[in-house]
């Protein structure tokens, strides 16, 4: 019997975790059937959760973030499922709901709560006495940690009673357990090069494969992506009598001010148009992400609630996202993890620490291209680490990958401790390649 949060996580832990391995066949091992008999057995009416689902290589968490608090600046009681977590994976699951009334504003202030211990461990041990008694046919394979714990966003998000579940995909999308749901809006984030040997070698395939979240007739919201991976989308909406919605087209962004704190730009689609919208997330690449979430939530809501929301977007700021840790010495962390994201990443050294000699931190999960993620950085000293999980390449493993003469530590202590002995005026220390790393960083702060 699981009576608290610690067994509760033992037990959760217990299932095969796809994010600690890249060693397993993508195809057979992750299965929709499977889900689905789940979610039949655990008695959860999946059906009835209205939801917001996000796929993408680059950008879908922080467009995730911002649609829930977009949802609860207008009103409504938001689901936020995630992935991965930072320290606690309690952090995937998380409601936002208007709170108190900011003085003198028309606007609440969020209120944002992780699901409780209590309701960890309640949730599972439900869960557990349905299975004792449960088998899959065996040609389904086993149950993943990413499955049971997504019937469990769920269930507590049904328990909730939320208005609305924002579902961010973990890897895909037409296989992804959150493709159970049947979403009121889909979102389609921008596509690149990520997770080749589990989606496919060519960008069309990768683009197939994150489209695969697209339902008929439902609204597809789409980034500005590149023509290869914009004509897959384009055509599995068009099959799916789905009417696209793309950045740059049907809605927009101008006016934008790139500010040392925060950016402020102003949107428009169609006739709904708000100037000075401020966010707390750096670069253009954040600009895009609020406002692919601003017309979800436009679509979802279907009300004008945009007015709402210059203060919440502004409260946003996930950890981990272009963040400084440190100015002396001057330290930034950022979860880019694919080539994709180390682009975002050179853009916004470039634009908010120009001349500034980068001595770069790097350590990543094996199925990452490091030469490509890598040659997007003008670094002047190199770093490499480990990070604690199986899933990712050891610092000595990463040598083989790099030329030269890079520092070579497994511990991210030592590596924070050479970066500083390396450090002069006029540099600036980056910590990347992985979200498992950017945790272990944080750690240390």
């Amino acid at each position: 019997m699981i009576s608290n949060y610690k067994q509760a996580k033992a037990y959760l832990e217990s299932f095969i975790d796809y994010e600690k391995t890249s060693d397993f066949d993508y195809k057979k091992s992750i299965k929709l059937n499977r889900v689905k008999l789940l979610f039949k057995q655990f008695k959860i009416p999946y059906q009835k959760l209205r939801t917001i689902h996000i796929a993408g290589t680059k950008g879908k968490g922080s467009t995730a973030r911002f649609c829930a608090q977009g949802l609860a600046a207008s009103g409504l009681k938001a689901g936020l499922y995630t992935s991965p977590h930072l320290f606690d994976f309690r952090e995937r699951i998380i409601i936002k709901s208007p709170g108190c009334q900011v003085a003198r504003s028309p606007v609440s202030k969020i209120r944002s709560q992780m699901i409780s211990k209590r309701d960890v461990a309640r949730i599972t041990e439900d869960f557990r006495k349905k299975l004792n008694d449960f088998k899959l046919p065996e040609e389904l394979g086993k149950i993943s940690f990413f499955e049971i714990y997504t019937a469990l966003a769920f269930k507590y998000f049904l328990e909730q009673k939320v208005d609305c579940a924002v579902l961010e995909t973990g890897l895909g999308g037409r296989l992804d357990a959150t493709n159970i749901t049947r979403a009121k809006v889909s979102v389609i984030t921008h596509i690149g090069y990520d997770h080749t040997h589990f989606l496919g070698k060519k960008l069309s395939e990768i683009a197939s494969e994150k489209a695969g979240i697209i339902k008929k007739k439902i609204p597809v919201i789409s980034a500005n992506n590149f023509r290869s991976a914009a004509e897959v989308v384009k055509k599995q909406a068009g099959q799916a009598a789905s009417r696209l919605f793309i950045f740059g087209r049907d809605f927009k962004a101008s006016n934008i001010r790139l500010k040392p704190k925060f950016t402020i730009f102003d949107y428009s689609s169609g006739s709904k148009k708000i100037n000075n919208i401020k966010i707390s997330l750096l670069g253009r690449h954040q600009v895009e992400n609020c406002s692919l979430a601003l017309t979800a939530c436009s679509l979802f809501t279907k009300q004008d609630f945009l007015k709402k929301l210059k203060t919440s977007l502004a409260d946003l700021a996930p950890e981990g996202r272009f963040e400084q840790l440190s100015t002396k010495p001057l330290i930034v962390l950022d979860v880019a993890h694919n080539v994709s994201s180390f682009s975002a990443l050179r853009d916004n050294l470039k634009l908010y620490y120009p001349a500034k000699k980068i001595i770069l931190i790097f350590g990543c999960s094996r199925d990452k291209d490091v030469e490509g993620m890598l040659k997007k950085i003008p670094y002047k000293k190199l770093i490499l680490t480990g990070v604690d999980n199986p899933r990712c390449f050891t610092s000595e493993e990463l040598k083989e990958y790099v030329s030269g003469s890079p520092v070579i530590t497994p511990d991210i202590k030592v590596a924070l401790a050479e970066a500083k002995k390396a450090y002069r005026p006029g540099s600036i220390i980056v910590i990347s390649g992985s979200l498992f790393l950017a945790a272990q960083t944080k750690k240390l702060w």
